[in-house]
């Protein structure tokens, strides 16, 4: 799941003593020794906690607002919507042949995966970053030969673990990746997880277990520890990207050639179709209690590129972004949703009230 969620967790005791005028000293000011009260202590804990909010945990508020990021595939653009459909943004011209997002909202940087066209000699699969609005591109890291060379080198998805400073990805031949590479947020110390032929290019991470989730062959989901070690197979099904709802333990899968959106939970049971307007999906991800999920309709008579949001049964679909591909080139895939400020703001001031509730005092450790 490529978002953000906010946690409370309020442990509760016993009202501290109040110090009233009558019990300070009198050279209190001069009494370096003399420290704030166990709530002032709190709410100053409180405080450094919402402004780490954008380093942590991985789903989102129910009902909050969102901003739903998106690699072009078509148009060789990152843009920016909101969840709701509106104040669409073209943040910035990326490099052809582009497959992965990921967002880093603590340090306000989104990183990419692109590649160049194969008939460019200079082309190279590259892993950028910028800040969200697009400024301050930079390289971190290039693949050694061009799509054009014979064993051309081909980027695909990425997926970050900011919590440790890596960046993951996918890496091979085509659309085929040979291995599923490690990287520091800085593009340095660059190493190899897992290899192997049958590795494609999904890869979504669950930063709560340390486990990356990918596609073997056509059809089969696996997972494995954060080095590789542990890999087994979760379960029998297709798909072009996967996304996840770690905290109802979730997978969903855009099963492009099935043209079908599917969900099972994390031990590979109970996997059902999504109903729905579903042609070509490309991505699929779940933000509180809605599926947003990129679809291409390659049918005779309805040639557009959309992005389309629904209920998590597929039902109540609008279409939040659409192209006409024949007038103008769209490929939306690799959709990244995080909240907005506000809303984080918001449950963040709730819970500093909390803290000034009668007859209790209450450390309240905020997380995303």
């Amino acid at each position: 799941m490529r978002h953000v969620r906010l946690a409370a967790i309020a442990a509760c005791a016993s009202e501290p003593k109040k110090i009233g005028v009558q019990d300070r000293p009198e050279n209190e000011h001069q009494d370096a020794n003399w420290l704030p009260s166990p709530r002032w202590l709190a709410v100053l804990v409180c405080g450094i906690a919402v402004l780490a909010l954008p380093a942590f945990a991985p789903t989102p508020i129910l009902g909050a607002t969102a901003d739903l990021y998106w690699v072009d595939n078509g148009a060789d653009s990152i843009n920016r919507i909101g969840t709701d459909g509106s104040g669409f943004t073209c943040l910035l011209d990326i490099q052809p042949v582009a497959q992965g997002l990921a967002i880093d909202t603590s340090a306000g940087k989104m990183y990419w995966a692109d590649n160049g066209k194969s008939w460019d000699s200079s082309a190279r699969g590259r892993i950028c970053r910028s800040n969200l609005d697009g400024t301050e591109m930079e390289v971190l890291f290039r693949t050694d030969k061009g799509q054009n060379q014979g064993a051309g080198e081909c980027l695909h998805q990425i997926a970050l673990d900011v919590r440790a400073g890596h960046l993951y990805f996918t890496e091979g031949l085509g659309y085929s990746a040979h291995r599923i590479g490690r990287m520091n947020l800085d593009g340095t110390t660059v190493v190899t997880i897992l290899s192997g032929s049958s590795i494609a290019d999904c890869l979504e991470l669950d930063p709560i277990r340390g486990q990356l989730y990918f596609i073997t062959g056509v059809d089969t989901v696996e997972r494995c520890d954060l080095g590789g070690g542990n890999r087994e197979t979760v379960l029998h099904a297709a798909a072009y990207s996967l996304g996840l709802d770690v905290a109802n333990e979730l997978i969903y899968g855009a099963d492009w050639g099935g043209n079908r959106i599917w969900r099972a939970a994390f031990d590979g049971t109970g996997m059902t179709n999504i109903d729905g307007v579903i042609r070509t999906p490309r991505d699929v991800q779940q933000f509180g209690d809605h599926l947003f999920y990129s679809d291409l309709k390659y049918i005779s008579g309805d040639p557009y590129s959309r992005i389309i949001r629904s209920d998590l049964d597929g039902s109540n679909a609008a279409v939040l972004y659409q192209v006409d591909r024949y007038v103008t080139p769209s490929d939306p895939i690799q959709l990244v949703i995080i909240p907005e400020p506000a809303s984080l703001s918001l449950v963040a001031l709730g819970a500093l009230a909390a803290l000034f509730r009668p007859g209790t005092q209450r450390l309240v450790v905020l997380h995303i």
